[in-house]
């Protein structure tokens, strides 16, 4: 709303506007029952690619050549990181970061129920929502978000002149989080070296 009665009604809160969101109502002399589910994966979209051990080595190697300094890798250690057997290997290691501690994917489920109706003395409507979330981390524990919404009214015509409305509304989290959120463990493996 955007005209005079919104400002009349809301004050100032009401210069650029006000958003008014009425609650889904039962509608008499019908009955609507809803159910969906759904289940997917979130797949990561840009990871970004960093070098190897030998390409790391070789670089630094090349930097401090550039300020005048000696070598830190000897010709043996990046031949060793070049013939690396990966992560376990004990002297040359070659670590790919996001590899070892993410996944590619991520899954997610969605279940709603919407249940409306009623006759001209009594209206009813309830919905409820179940939403459940897995974060890309595949070391420790795998963060997860469990929702569950319920909301519902109840709208009784009493007599011509009296009618009674009750709303209810709750929400159910359960949340399973590691230490770092997601841009912490991200930049928390973008700033370790392969080597």
């Amino acid at each position: 709303m955007k005209d005079a009665l919104a400002k009349i009604i809301y004050g100032p809160r009401a210069a650029n506007g006000v958003l008014y969101i009425t609650t889904k109502r039962g509608v008499a002399n019908t009955r609507v029952i809803r159910a969906t589910v759904e289940s997917g994966v979130n797949i990561g979209t840009r990871i970004p690619e960093y070098l190897d051990s030998y390409e790391y080595a070789t670089l630094y190697n090349e930097a401090r050549a550039n300020d005048g300094l000696m070598p830190f890798y000897s010709p043996e250690q990046l031949e060793g990181y070049r013939n690396s057997s990966g992560p376990n290997d004990l002297f040359h290691p070659n670590v790919d970061w996001y590899d070892t501690f993410t996944r590619n994917v991520s899954t997610y489920q969605n279940a709603s129920f919407d249940m409306n109706g009623g006759s001209e003395k009594l209206k009813y409507s309830v919905v409820m929502n179940y939403k459940r979330g897995t974060g890309f981390e595949k070391i420790g524990q795998i963060p997860a978000l469990d929702r569950f919404n319920i909301r519902g009214n109840i709208d009784v015509k009493v007599t011509d002149y009296l009618s009674v409305f009750a709303d209810a509304a709750s929400r159910l989290e359960i949340r399973k989080w590691g230490q770092k959120n997601m841009a912490g463990v991200y930049g928390a493996l973008s700033t370790n070296r392969p080597n």
